[in-house]
Formats: C-alpha cells, structure tokens, sequence
C-alpha cells in the first residue's frame, strides 16, 4: 500500500499500485516546481509513503434493522460499519 501526500492537497492517493503512486508523486513534484517559481515559504512537501498498516472504518454489508410502530421489522437502507486494520507486507 502506498499513500502521497502534498502539502496543499493533504493525501492525494492511497493504492497498492507502486508504479501509479510513483508517478503521482513525480507529478505533483513537478508541479511545485513549475509554479513555485523559486518562491516558496519553506512548508512545501510532497511525500510518497509505503504504508504498513492501516486502521479504518469499513461497511460490514450487514442491513441496519429497525422497527416500526406495530413492532414490526424493518431494513432501514443503512449497513451496519466495524472497524478494520489491513496489514502489508
């Protein structure tokens, strides 16, 4: 997994593609450079990160029941979300 981050856009891509992420940084390092023109304040970066692990909230699948005023049940539309940590190698 591999994450790039800049300092104006924050993260701008998470993939298990190398060669996408890779050409993403390029691109925006690129960028500073053809706008910065040789002005800058010191806080521009740009970051290509492999990722080791990552903690998030992921949707389970599983319907959101409720209830109505008869008692019966009821799929709202909603799924129920869990929290999940992907490791890579």
């Amino acid at each position: 997994m591999w994450l790039v981050w800049s300092y104006d856009e924050g993260v701008t891509m998470i993939t298990v593609d190398k060669d996408k992420a890779i050409k993403e940084y390029e691109e925006l390092k690129q960028s500073y450079k053809d706008s910065l023109d040789g002005e800058f304040n010191g806080d521009e970066h740009v970051i290509l990160a492999k990722v080791e692990k990552r903690f998030y909230c992921d949707d389970t699948g599983e319907p959101v029941i409720d209830y109505d005023d008869n008692g019966n049940e009821f799929e709202t539309g909603d799924t129920y979300w869990d929290w999940r940590e992907d490791e890579y190698k």
